[in-house]
């Protein structure tokens, strides 16, 4: 999005934009969960030289070990249950 000064929108505008940000953050987090669906498919954390997962999302990616295990937890479900993502994506 471009670089708006918060602080001159209407409250609409302000509404909308809050909205828009909120659709882009699901959607790259989703984006950010099936490719670590992959790496783990491919178990390439451990051909790079990482103990595990969570490993390579802590000190490759600077995820905390809570947010390496959400998001591993989020990964491991889309693998076994792809029709997650789309859910995820949407919000529901």
């Amino acid at each position: 999005m471009d670089n708006v000064d918060i602080k001159t929108l209407t409250d609409a505008e302000l509404w909308a934009r809050t909205e828009a940000l909120a659709r882009r953050a699901r959607a790259a987090t989703v984006d950010l969960v099936e490719a670590l669906a992959e790496l783990d498919r491919r178990g390439l954390p451990s051909k790079s030289a990482y103990a595990s997962l969570h490993d390579c999302c802590v000190h490759r990616f600077g995820m905390s070990d809570a947010s390496a295990y959400r998001h591993i937890r989020a990964a491991r479900a889309i693998g076994t249950f792809p029709p997650i993502a789309p859910a995820l994506r949407s919000g529901r």
